[in-house]
């Protein structure tokens, strides 16, 4: 069951990669600016996703099988790129 948005970034201040877990995408980069960092001078973007009840961090698309799988959204949804959004779920 996915269970929260996330955004996967590389920390350069900290030299390593974070998950920002998150209600929507976008609030993961205001928490960012809200501790001061910059993009691609503090952190670079690696990947957009979600996090399931395990806080495995999924893919758009694996995210998007597990909505399915866990009834989040109906198995004959139009999602033509086959990837799963915040918007789908809440």
């Amino acid at each position: 069951m996915i269970v929260k948005a996330a955004v996967k970034i590389f920390d350069i201040r900290q030299n390593k990669e974070i998950i920002i877990p998150c209600h929507r995408h976008s609030d993961a980069y205001e928490i960012l600016y809200s501790f001061g960092y910059k993009k691609n001078v503090d952190y670079t973007i690696t990947k957009e996703g979600f996090l399931d009840e395990d806080g495995t961090f999924l893919n758009r698309h694996a995210a998007w099988l597990e909505a399915i799988y866990s009834r989040q959204v109906p198995a004959d949804c139009d999602a033509m790129l086959k990837e799963l959004y915040s918007e789908d779920l809440w």
